[in-house]
């Protein structure tokens, strides 16, 4: 396990991280402010509201084991010990993030609060993928959909879902939320893509000329 650690300390590192800052975001902005949000995030916090004694963590843990065990029986072994780590990992930040008071945090203005949620649920997850990693849970449906139904890609199966996920909150929240859902998920897919391309910046340089060839060869000899 040790070799293992060593071998991988900057996924192990990132996953701990990136869950970290992912569930603060949603505890000490998110859910404080009766905000809905999409993923298996979203399906928590909806049964949250319901059954109000019940914590996210535990909605969060019992919802990430049956998508894994999901994946695990559809998608195979290899894939399913891929998403483990932030299965465990991201109820237990939950978990531990539960037992400290975000007052200090409350803000009289929803949309600052939407905006930071936002930010640290991107921040999170970017850290997650950035490594290569992903957070299990409802993209193992949206990568179930895209292999039985190519002409639907897993981007576009995860904003179904998501979606779809916002619509169902619509029994409890009114329409607004759902709105208010939508704009946290641009902002946290802005600051992930912003997070996943940062130091990949590329210039693409178009020359038209009828000397081609002596310019390739400048190029790739000479710059």
């Amino acid at each position: 396990m040790k070799k293992l650690i060593k071998k991988h300390w900057k996924l192990v590192l990132a996953l701990i991280l990136g869950n970290f800052i992912y569930s603060f975001g949603v505890i000490a902005f998110i859910e404080p402010n009766g905000l809905i949000t999409g993923g298996v995030t979203g399906i928590s916090l909806f049964l949250h509201y319901i059954f109000t004694d019940v914590p996210v963590s535990l909605f969060a843990l019992i919802l990430n084991l049956l998508f894994f065990f999901l994946g695990w029986l559809t998608l195979g072994k290899k894939f399913a010990l891929s998403t483990l780590a932030s299965t465990i990992i991201n109820p237990f930040c939950f978990w531990l993030l539960e037992f400290f008071d975000y007052s200090f945090l409350s803000f009289s203005d929803l949309w600052l609060s939407l905006i930071c949620g936002g930010a640290l649920i991107g921040l999170g997850l970017g850290i997650v993928m950035r490594e290569g990693s992903s957070t299990g849970g409802v993209d193992i449906v949206a990568i179930l959909i895209n292999r039985y139904f190519k002409f639907i890609t897993i981007g576009v199966a995860i904003s179904v879902l998501d979606i779809i996920i916002l619509l169902v909150q619509l029994t409890m929240k009114p329409f607004e939320f759902v709105i208010y859902g939508v704009i946290l998920a641009l902002v946290y897919s802005f600051i992930i893509d912003k997070l996943i391309m940062a130091g990949n910046d590329r210039v693409e340089l178009k020359i038209i000329s009828k000397k081609e060839a002596e310019i390739r060869k400048v190029i790739l000899e000479e710059f």
